[in-house]
This record gives structure tokens, C-alpha cells and sequence, in this order.
């Protein structure tokens, strides 16, 4: 996976609602991007203060690969932390033929939540872009496409 240039074959996905290469972390509280609380190169989907409640099927962070092995699909089911009734789903897709891009998708975001306490975007060493910050703005069906060789992030 490659982000800003940098690139790593390890991939931290936080409960909190983003993914990162190279270093992991947990912080909760989601500020303005470019943010030292979070690993360098991350990207940020959906970063809030979200929670596992219970490992089962309902609920947790998954992957898969297409069968070439060249795209990968991060899945996230999350709660709310203190509002477990809050379901949030969305997805992190990544193709290595389309290195440094990165495929948000949303299928649900709590109960009218839609990213009023969320930052949305991605950041790297050289670069970053925020998409929304504390503004209702993420809705499902839509999907945000970053493009960290271009330094974007567009809504479609």
C-alpha cells in the first residue's frame, strides 16, 4: 500500500475509523488533518470516537482480496462509543493498480450522524487533504475517492 510515496506491506486498521501503513494507533478524539495524533500516513475514512461492541459477526473490521490479489476491502462495522444502537458501515478499497488512491464507500453513518463529530480524509509525509471536519456531510450511498498522488479527495 503507498500513501504520499510511502509505502509498507502492513496495515493498521483502528476501530476508530481509519487505516494506516507503518504505524498503528487508537486515538479517538478527531481533529483537523494534518493531526501528530495520528500515524503519518493514515487515512481517514470516517475517524470518530467509534467502538467494537462484542466480537461477532454483527460487528468488527474485516478484509478481503479480489481474486487476483491486487485489490483489498476493508470493512468496517462499527458502534458508537456510548450509543452502541449507532451502526456505522462503510469501506476502505485500495488497488495496487491504482497505487496511492484510495475508495471510500458509505453504507451507513449512525443515526443522522453523517460526520458531525467525523474527519474525513487522508494524510502523508508530503501532504494531505481534509475533506470535512464536524460538518454532516457524509451520507449513505456516497463514495469519496482520495488520490493521494494528486492530493484530492472528490465526493461521486
Amino acid at each position: 500500500m503507498t500513501m504520499y510515496g510511502n509505502s509498507d506491506t502492513k496495515t493498521y486498521a483502528s476501530t476508530n475509523g481509519f487505516l494506516s501503513i507503518m504505524q498503528g494507533s487508537s486515538v479517538y478524539q478527531a481533529v483537523a488533518l494534518p493531526s501528530s495524533t495520528l500515524p503519518n500516513n493514515t487515512a481517514c475514512p470516517f475517524w470518530d470516537d467509534l467502538k467494537l461492541y462484542g466480537a461477532s459477526p454483527d460487528q468488527g473490521i474485516f478484509y478481503s482480496f479480489n481474486a487476483a490479489g491486487t485489490t483489498v476491502t476493508y470493512d468496517y462495522l462499527l458502534g458508537r462509543a456510548g450509543v452502541p444502537s449507532e451502526i456505522y458501515h462503510f469501506q476502505v478499497v485500495y488497488s495496487t493498480g491504482a497505487p496511492g488512491v484510495f475508495v471510500y464507500k458509505y453504507i451507513s453513518v449512525g443515526s443522522g450522524n453523517n460526520g458531525v463529530d467525523a474527519s474525513v480524509g487522508i494524510q502523508g509525509g508530503n501532504g494531505f487533504v481534509q475533506f470535512s471536519l464536524d460538518v454532516a456531510d457524509i451520507t449513505p450511498g456516497m463514495t469519496i475517492t482520495c488520490d493521494t498522488n494528486k492530493s484530492t479527495c472528490v465526493a461521486s
